[in-house]
């Protein structure tokens, strides 16, 4: 098996994207590679869809996913869909993209099925399914999850499964060509303390190496942008929910990270003060406060150059003629109304009108359900107040399917 960085897999994508038919019968193994958005796989493959794009106006390619319906989807076609959120002319909101473009590139993101692993490896080595052969124009590219599974069993992948024409590959970049290519898409903040952690622990016990780094980064991105705080002043409680709702409440590296974040405060932070309102008063120690109180040294003395006299109020010295008695004794904004009055100033007040709403959501991969959910809280934040988020995924009979649904209940203002 090879090694390869970001660069090298970017030439292998980029040399099928331009020759396709020359590895017409050949499939590009990722060994371990994530598959998700936030993976370097799939953004490497994306980012050069776009590049060559750019470079061949009358060749505009996309590339297919292809998840747990490999088994019977349609791969036979020329074409694929080209969908994408991009902002709008003016730079403002984002809109749907939607074009029919050359499927340049059918991206498998792997098998997690036991008993559709025999189908899975007909795919991978001979490009077929039950619908046919594999569009000849189409280079196929794999996402193996070789680690799942006991080291004995049938589950495990092992490299000699894979037929000969079958070019291998394991994506681990050097960290500083990693830091340089996530940089410009990664909040600053984020990647500082990642790459102190990482400085200090390495990245030899996760399982995807760099990519598990690039999903936390993703997980905390929307949080600190939402927050618009430094990353060590966000309650801690928000930091644990959103990692390990993604990684586990066991993955040691997640625990070890999330108190990182909190001990390596002058990291995130230029203003090394502290936050009154953030400070854990739970954490201070009575006995430590008080146990000089009772010292002469510590009590309060005063200072020599005081003038006693100066803080007496000598009421002789008071111009009683002359002191205002209706505008002290005046009520204004405090004048008891009595019961009868407070009553009717509360019935007076208009109540809102509130309307409790439901919206569903039912796109077909979990990718898309998170992107269209966040792109209607973004649109609505000024309007409503979210009350609850449902989600299921649900197997169907076809082919195994799953259907991914999702209900935002919230209140109307």
């Amino acid at each position: 098996m090879k090694t390869i960085g970001i660069a090298d897999f970017k030439k292998l994508v980029m040399e099928r994207l331009a020759n396709p038919r020359d590895y017409a019968d050949r499939s590009l193994v990722l060994w371990n590679a994530d598959y998700n958005k936030y993976g370097i796989a799939y953004r490497v493959i994306k980012q050069c869809c776009k590049i060559y794009n750019k470079e061949n106006p009358n060749d505009q390619v996309w590339f297919k996913d292809s998840d747990m319906c490999f088994a019977s989807d349609d791969y036979t076609k020329p074409t694929c869909m080209h969908e994408e959120y991009v902002k709008n002319e003016n730079g403002e909101g984002y809109h749907l993209h939607v074009e029919e473009n050359r499927c340049g590139i059918l991206f498998n993101t792997g098998c997690y099925m036991l008993f559709e692993k025999e189908d899975w490896m007909k795919l991978v080595n001979s490009h077929t399914n039950q619908m046919g052969g594999v569009y000849q124009d189409c280079a196929v590219i794999i996402c193996a999850q070789a680690d799942q599974g006991e080291k004995d069993s049938k589950w495990r992948l092992k490299e000699e499964q894979f037929g000969s024409n079958c070019d291998i590959y394991s994506i681990q970049p050097t960290y500083d060509e990693w830091v340089t290519w996530i940089a410009p898409d990664c909040h600053p903040e984020i990647l500082k303390v990642v790459r102190a952690f990482i400085e200090k622990n390495g990245i030899k016990n996760e399982p995807y190496g760099f990519d598990f780094w690039q999903r936390t980064i993703n997980s905390l991105h929307n949080l600190v942008k939402d927050s618009d705080c430094p990353l060590n002043q966000i309650p801690k409680r928000h930091v644990e929910m959103e990692l390990k709702g993604s990684f586990g409440t066991k993955n040691q590296t997640i625990n070890e990270f999330i108190d990182f974040i909190y001990e390596y405060a002058p990291l995130l932070t230029e203003n090394k003060e502290a936050d009154f309102v953030d400070f854990d008063w739970g954490e201070v120690d009575d006995d430590d406060v008080n146990q000089n109180d009772d010292k002469p040294e510590n009590q309060f003395e005063k200072n020599p150059d005081d003038d006693d006299e100066k803080y007496v109020l000598n009421l002789d010295d008071l111009d009683w003629d002359n002191i205002d008695w209706d505008s002290i004794n005046s009520t204004d904004s405090t004048e008891d109304v009595g019961d009868e009055g407070a009553e009717q100033m509360v019935e007076d007040k208009p109540e809102p009108i509130v309307k409790t709403q439901v919206k569903l959501f039912e796109p077909r991969f979990g990718e898309d359900i998170e992107m269209s959910i966040n792109q209607f809280l973004q649109e609505k934040a000024n309007s409503i107040k979210v009350i609850d988020i449902k989600y299921t995924t649900p197997v169907t009979t076809n082919a195994h399917k799953w259907k991914w649904t999702a209900m935002v209940i919230y209140e109307t203002l």
